[in-house]
């Protein structure tokens, strides 16, 4: 009987590992955050999407950010790890998927609770570093997973006449280039007023390194891409200003404005709430070969799919549905996963334009999806939803 347990733990690992090496197969298929298994296009069927078990028993944190409220990956040395908030201590906790255990708790790794986090593997100094936001009081820190030291921190948060304004620092990402990591962020103003607020890069020291050029209106999501065909590195942000939402990208290298991808009859419902409306600021890259797609989503419930390289508009998909979109991802070139505000997971066939699948799966807003390459499960789905929730896991065999 130990006998067989060991061999059905090793054939597990080596599922696991054959699964893992698959990333490296599918170069052209990219999420470019660098979560786990966001760069892997799935075979499974995500019809076949079923409720587990809750993953975590614990409460996690409230869940106000658009995303990114927790992240997974699978670290250098091999540990698939979940890392994550709790409700109480503003702590950062990392959880071993692999052993199904909590490994480590930082309390209070912040003053104010966490709202988003980010992973970047540093293979030329084995390490995983890990970026902890704290929006509310612009507080960005970069950890590293090894022993969890606190690498960078700023906070800054915007004054005037000596107050603090309303002024958030929603979204940040790692950018490596030439073995230089660097941090990119960008601010946000609730209230419009004619302060510049560019985009901000970082080294890991804590040094500015520039301001992004024509990005000063303010930024509700940003993360980078990576162009293999012109070796470039590009920052891409959303954003959402007055009755308008729109993207851009930037040249990294030369620090210039790329495109902007911006519909040209943005004529929302002049009764509509835009500034106060929430939904998915998620911003996905799918390079194709001869073309490199980008999906977002638009106040008025359409998927759009631009193409990176032009700016042009391909395609708009209605997804006929009475919810907003709060987070959503590639399954594979097939279907789209969204995360909705009527609590559920719905499942879009992204040729015929068709929900083919709705899960019920939180009491609140589903805010946070993430996929991943389980050891023992394959191919599965970690979910979060707004308020005090477990993180939910979601097999598919």
């Amino acid at each position: 009987m130990n006998n067989k347990k060991i061999l059905n733990k090793k054939r597990e690992r080596e599922n696991f590992e054959d699964k893992q090496n698959d990333i490296t197969e599918n170069q052209n298929f990219k999420n470019f955050n660098e979560d786990c298994n966001f760069n892997i296009e799935f075979k499974s069927n995500p019809k076949n999407i079923h409720f587990l078990k809750n993953l975590i028993n614990e409460k996690p944190a409230k869940n106000k950010s658009y995303n990114n409220s927790f992240i997974v990956f699978n670290s250098i040395h091999n540990i698939l790890y979940l890392i994550y908030s709790d409700i109480n201590n503003c702590a950062m906790i990392s959880y071993n998927i692999n052993d199904n255990k909590k490994m480590n708790s930082i309390k209070n790794a912040h003053h104010y609770y966490i709202t988003e986090f980010r992973h970047h593997q540093d293979n030329s100094n084995k390490r995983d570093l890990i970026i902890s936001l704290s929006a509310w009081i612009c507080d960005i820190r970069v950890w590293d997973v090894n022993n969890f030291d606190c690498l960078f921190n700023i906070e800054e948060p915007d004054e005037i006449d000596n107050k603090p304004n309303d002024t958030f620092l929603y979204s940040s990402c790692f950018l490596c280039e030439n073995s230089n990591i660097y941090i990119v962020f960008g601010k946000q103003n609730i209230v419009y007023d004619e302060n510049e607020r560019p985009i901000k890069v970082f080294n890991l020291s804590g040094k500015l390194i520039k301001d992004m050029n024509e990005s000063g209106e303010g930024t509700n999501y940003i993360d980078n891409y990576y162009d293999e065909k012109s070796s470039k590195h590009f920052i891409i942000s959303k954003y959402k200003m007055n009755d308008d939402d729109y993207i851009k990208s930037f040249d990294f290298k030369e620090n210039k404005l790329f495109h902007k991808y911006r519909e040209n009859n943005n004529n929302y419902d002049d009764n509509s709430d835009f500034e106060n409306s929430d939904y998915t600021d998620d911003i996905i890259i799918n390079d194709k070969g001869k073309i490199v797609e980008l999906f977002d989503f638009s106040y008025d419930n359409y998927i759009r799919i631009w193409n990176f390289h032009s700016g042009e508009l391909l395609r708009k998909i209605n997804i006929n549905i009475h919810s907003n979109i709060y987070s959503f991802f590639l399954w594979n070139k097939k279907y789209l996963i969204m995360g909705c505000n009527d609590c559920t997971i719905k499942i879009l066939d992204i040729e015929k334009e068709t929900i083919i699948k709705e899960l019920l799966v939180h009491l609140d807003v589903v805010k946070t999806i993430r996929k991943l390459i389980h050891p023992k499960y394959g191919e599965c789905l970690l979910t979060q939803g707004k308020t005090e929730e477990n993180i939910k896991l979601w097999i598919t065999n």
